[in-house]
């Protein structure tokens, strides 16, 4: 088997069975397998996905155990000598995967690697090709300081926007909506770490691989589009709490150690800001949407 491709549904069965098609397509030519754990969606998603698409191996969840849970389920399954985790809401292109695989056979010290995934517009999904969020990185990050000077490795260690987004080359992590990882980094380093319900699970994993001397390549000529704006507007309120808090799982269990008491007491205080500024956002756009809903009645 070459290689085992993971998706994890939750309530997503019809853009579940539009990306199934496209890795399967995108495979061609190979040895593989595409197991699909339903993640507690209640909602007949399984049954959609396998009248759909019968020759997936799904796997249901009674329970929502997020994206690492519900990978982790599949991995333990996996056949495959590359495992690919793949997005419910991303369409692969064309060779992607096969060109994937050929690239990793061809580079033994590869452990992990992300494709080009872009937005709907045509625009890099930065989270594909990042570094570490160390503070200094992160300060500069969310400053402003990284997108006024692009081109400066200074500000942009966590953007690396400095880097070519259209040749290949190593990176710190990649993002887990497109990862291919090969057996031997899960058999040395591990399956993911459910302690993140939802995101930074990928920068986690990229970060343990890299440890343990595995290099993180950004091959950009494998494509994919990630329909992650598809709906804008409110979010769900554990969503913000979600991203923030994998910010703070992050940061005590790799850097904690690493960084003085005092930058960690800032580290910890800019989250609980950032969380708070985006919840009160969302709740101002609740309420302009309700008010805009009342008023066309």
């Amino acid at each position: 088997m070459d290689v085992s491709i993971v998706f994890v549904n939750y309530k997503t069965p019809e853009m579940t069975v539009r990306a199934i098609r496209s890795v399967m397509a995108s495979a061609a030519g190979l040895a593989y397998e595409v197991i699909v754990v339903d993640n507690g969606s209640g909602d007949g998603s399984a049954a959609v996905i396998g009248e759909a698409c019968p020759e997936v191996k799904l796997i249901e969840s009674e329970e929502n155990l997020g994206f690492s849970g519900g990978n982790n389920l599949a991995l333990k399954e996996a056949a495959g000598r590359y495992l690919l985790l793949v997005n419910t809401d991303i369409v692969v292109h064309d060779d992607a995967i096969a060109k994937s695989v050929a690239y990793m056979d061809g580079h033994p010290d590869a452990g992990i690697l992300g494709a080009q995934v872009l937005l709907p517009d045509g625009r890099l999904d930065h989270a594909c090709h990042r570094g570490f969020p160390t503070p200094k990185a992160s300060l500069y990050y969310f400053s402003g300081l990284s997108r006024r000077h692009p081109g400066d490795p200074k500000y942009t260690g966590y953007t690396l926007s400095h880097l070519p987004q259209d040749t290949t080359h190593p990176v710190d992590t990649v993002m887990g909506a497109y990862m291919m990882i090969r057996r031997e980094v899960m058999e040395q380093i591990g399956l993911l770490d459910e302690d993140y319900f939802m995101y930074s699970e990928d920068v986690d994993y990229c970060y343990r691989a890299k440890a343990a001397g595995w290099e993180v390549i950004y091959y950009h000529e494998a494509a994919a589009t990630h329909y992650k704006y598809g709906s804008r507007g409110k979010r769900r309120k554990k969503t913000i709490g979600d991203f923030y808090d994998s910010m703070w799982i992050f940061y005590q269990k790799h850097y904690k150690v690493v960084y003085p008491l005092p930058v960690t007491i800032v580290v910890y205080l800019g989250i609980r800001i950032k969380k708070m500024a985006a919840m009160l956002d969302n709740l101002c756009k609740s309420g302009r949407q309700t008010y805009h809903n009342g008023g066309s009645r």
